[in-house]
């Protein structure tokens, strides 16, 4: 974990929280639209639920070290997709 000392909310950070996981995320879709087949698709899957879980236990290390700024943050903003989710 990176130490960060302050909540960066500013650029892509306004609209969602872990935009670095996102390009994962769409860096592994984007290989498995490439040539789909069942074994990219569960390996996307894969991907998926990996990046989700790792952002999950990132979220409550900076609510643990940021507390309220943090939840409000939380909020105000989307986990990967801007207005989705």
């Amino acid at each position: 974990m990176e130490e960060t000392t302050r909540l960066i909310r500013t650029g892509l950070y306004r609209y969602i929280r872990h935009p670095l996981y996102l390009s994962l995320i769409l860096g592994g879709f984007g290989v498995m639209m490439k040539d789909p087949g069942w074994l990219r698709i569960i390996l996307s899957g894969i991907n998926f639920i990996s990046v989700f879980l790792t952002a999950r236990i990132e979220e409550k290390e900076m609510i643990r070290k940021f507390g309220r700024e943090y939840a409000a943050y939380m909020n105000e903003s989307k986990m990967f997709f801007p207005f989705l989710f």
